[in-house]
């Protein structure tokens, strides 16, 4: 059973979508590379909400995606909340966030601040 997503909001060639890997919880992202002959680098900025930050980097070929668990891609963030900053050259990227339950359902992230 779902009970919603969480597409994350663009601005330019940044988008911000919350984590939450608390209580069970997990992230999962998936991210996409909307340009059909450009391959994008998207930096990756994790902060939890103690204000802790690391980074990671993904290369996207033309017309790619690419899912994750924010916790396997970056161990940092397991057992936070936060957000993650994704930032491409251009504007060309898109990404859905979804949190999975300790039970396996999947609901809409939160947000953080």
């Amino acid at each position: 059973d779902s009970i919603g997503t969480e597409i994350a909001t663009r601005s330019a060639n940044s988008i911000l979508v919350p984590f939450d890997n608390t209580q069970g919880n997990v992230t999962a992202i998936a991210i996409a590379n909307t340009n059909p002959t450009q391959a994008l680098t998207v930096s990756m900025l994790f902060e939890t909400e103690g204000g802790a930050q690391s980074t990671r980097s993904l290369d996207l070929p033309p017309h790619t995606r690419q899912t994750f668990i924010a916790p396997t891609l970056n161990p940092a963030v397991a057992g936070f909340r936060g957000s993650i900053k994704f930032t491409a050259p251009t504007a060309d990227i898109a990404v859905v966030g979804l949190e999975f339950t300790s039970t396996g359902q999947f609901t809409s992230l939160g947000t953080f601040q």
